[in-house]
């Protein structure tokens, strides 16, 4: 499970002809295959997501593009039980120009299959992508003005406060209005609503960056980065020169206290609240007054970089990492970082205490995963880190260096300080774009249960390094046990559970030629 960034992932833009697996694929003789599916994409894709719309058990592939000549449509691809995707598309959906976001959910129990969430700035409605008509189809869920406008027409987000909060197979939806959230049931039925106050600044237009990617697993990410507020709803126009933010954090729908039922938790203020699903009251499931706040302990010295509501094992309640660097050190390319994981982060009281995981490194940039090291029930921790070096004087060349620790959980739930192991690689400057493209710990592609090694190689291929254990310690193999011939480097890779089957499927986004190669895993009988 990759801890993502306070603001978000990078990941907004990828979309599928079944070819021959060789020599693309290059693999040892084991017990998985994988199905490797080309699409070509015949419009720039703006952000994919995945669910079963044929209700089949497997997890079906979900485009939103912007054509030519400005349309934008949401593109159906049905995985077929062979692991295979066709080329063109099962069904393509209009999106109105009102359209701001959207997301997928089990709205409607009676038509088996996921359906479409659509956002605009007047509500909120459901969609079936099972049917391209809107007679008859599209379904209002919610009437509540939601603080939302498209900056760009290069613009279609996702929406993922999306869940089924009390357990009976319906999801239901975390709307952000104009007066803070509002949690709606499918037929409309107001669960709660959580009054806050909108953050207004101004801003220049030539210091802001629209961002496309409201996909945060975590925290925080405000509003204003993704959308300017503007009178006409879906206006397709850049903001002026000086612009008011409007901002409210991102609601997220977790089991904070273990009970089954989803609670509402979002970063405000310098705090975590918390609204608990209410099982048994007359009034609303959600109470309009944070239930209990987390203060995150201020200090000057350290920035939060990334917050993230995990499952690390033991109880059913959530747990919390906070990944922060220093801000205070003399080195400003490799500065310090620590990883705290806190178990239970929500049924201590109202102060987190001491930390489960306690970890220290240097980095120019890092990511933090849960992964499975030794095939335990315990779930262990994974340090991705990227290292800038610089040369002081000139003559020198520049390098980037990518380090993976890993750290073994113990028995009490407390994690090593000292890795059990580690590995790391060189590359050169020259070959090289930014860093954290490709999800280095996210999976096993092996079909043995344990977290493999995800990464580019020096020319810019995909390799999978398998986990083995040798004498019951982890190590990471000399020579890939996989080799995918895509340039890496210049592609965006995700790392999905797209047939749940317990291993991998590789998704890898190219903008030229626009395609996405999907590489789909298939146990051997």
């Amino acid at each position: 499970m990759k801890a993502s960034a306070l603001w978000g992932l990078t990941l907004a833009t990828l979309g599928l002809v079944l070819v021959s697996l060789a020599p693309a694929f290059h693999r040892e003789d084991q017990d998985v295959r994988f199905v490797h599916n080309v699409v070509p994409l015949g419009g720039e894709l703006l952000s994919i997501t995945y669910g079963d719309v044929d209700a089949d058990g497997s997890k079906d592939v979900l485009a939103a593009l912007r054509l030519e000549d400005g349309r934008r449509e949401i593109h159906v691809f049905l995985t077929r039980p062979s692991g295979s995707v066709p080329a063109v598309p099962d069904e393509i959906l209009e999106v109105k120009s009102a359209t701001v976001s959207w997301g997928v959910g089990e709205f409607r129990p009676d038509d088996p299959g996921c359906e479409l969430l659509f956002l605009s700035r007047e509500g909120a409605y459901s969609f079936s992508p099972r049917s391209a008509s809107y007679k008859g189809n599209l379904q209002k869920i919610s009437s509540v003005e939601m603080l939302l406008d498209m900056p760009s027409d290069r613009a279609l987000p996702l929406w993922s406060a999306i869940a089924d909060l009390d357990g009976d197979g319906v999801d239901e939806v975390a709307l952000v209005g104009h007066e803070g959230f509002h949690l709606v049931q499918v037929d409309g039925t107001s669960l709660g609503h959580v009054p806050l106050r909108v953050l207004r600044e101004q801003s220049s237009a030539m210091e802001f960056n629209f961002k496309v990617d409201l996909v945060p697993a975590v925290s925080s990410q405000p509003l204003s980065d993704l959308f300017v507020p503007g009178d006409n709803p879906g206006a397709l126009r850049a903001p002026p020169i000086l612009f008011a933010e409007e901002s409210l954090p991102v609601p997220l729908l977790r089991d904070a206290d273990g009970d089954g039922f989803l609670d509402l938790l979002y970063y405000h203020a310098g705090e975590i609240r918390l609204h608990r699903y209410r099982k048994e009251t007359e009034g609303p499931a959600y109470a309009s007054q944070a239930d209990h706040t987390l203060p995150l302990a201020s200090d000057a010295d350290w920035d939060i970089r990334n917050l993230e509501l995990i499952d690390a094992g033991g109880s059913e309640a959530v747990d919390l990492m906070v990944i922060r660097s220093e801000n205070t050190s003399t080195d400003y390319l490799t500065p310090d970082w620590e990883i705290l994981l806190f178990h239970d982060a929500f049924a201590k009281g109202r102060k987190l205490g001491q930390p489960q995981a306690l970890l220290k490194l240097e980095a120019s940039w890092l990511e933090a995963y849960l992964v499975q090291l030794d095939g335990n029930e315990l779930l262990d921790l994974g340090v991705s880190a990227w290292n800038l070096d610089v040369p002081t004087f000139f003559g020198g060349k520049v390098s980037i260096e990518h380090k993976v620790s890993l750290y073994l959980a113990e028995s009490e739930g407390d994690y090593a300080r000292k890795a059990v192991a580690s590995y790391d690689r060189e590359y050169s400057a020259d070959d090289f774009t930014p860093f954290g493209r490709t999800p280095a710990l996210a999976a096993d592609f092996n079909g043995d249960g344990l977290t493999d090694l995800l990464e580019p190689d020096a020319g810019g291929r995909l390799e999978i390094l398998p986990l083995r254990l040798r004498k019951s310690k982890p190590r990471f193999a000399d020579d890939p046990s996989r080799r995918v011939e895509v340039n890496a480097l210049q592609s965006v890779v995700e790392v999905e559970q797209i047939n749940q089957d317990g291993i991998g499927d590789l998704i890898i986004a190219q903008a030229e030629p626009p395609q996405l190669e999907i590489y789909l895993s298939r146990r051997r009988p």
